[in-house]
């Protein structure tokens, strides 16, 4: 029963939050910290638990970080 209440409250605090980021930072800041998480898992996991990251997961993190740039890119061009 404990992770039942534990993956509800977890989910519910999370969902929280996101909107209440969405709220105050605008959606595109908020867009992309949540396209980063991934990438911060991977980085922390290597860090704090000694994961070895494959040829795969770097080439993940970069088509990320890549895709990250190209997207704040655009929206700087429509601003202009």
């Amino acid at each position: 029963q404990p992770i039942i209440l534990l993956s509800i409250f977890g989910s519910a605090v999370a969902f929280i939050a996101y909107t209440q980021a969405m709220r105050v930072l605008g959606i595109t800041k908020t867009g992309v910290f949540a396209n980063v998480i991934p990438v911060f898992t991977a980085v922390f996991s290597f860090f704090l638990l000694q994961e070895k990251l494959l040829l795969i997961n770097y080439l993940g993190i970069i088509i990320v970080i890549g895709g990250l740039f190209l997207s704040q890119k655009s929206v700087k061009n429509r601003e202009m």
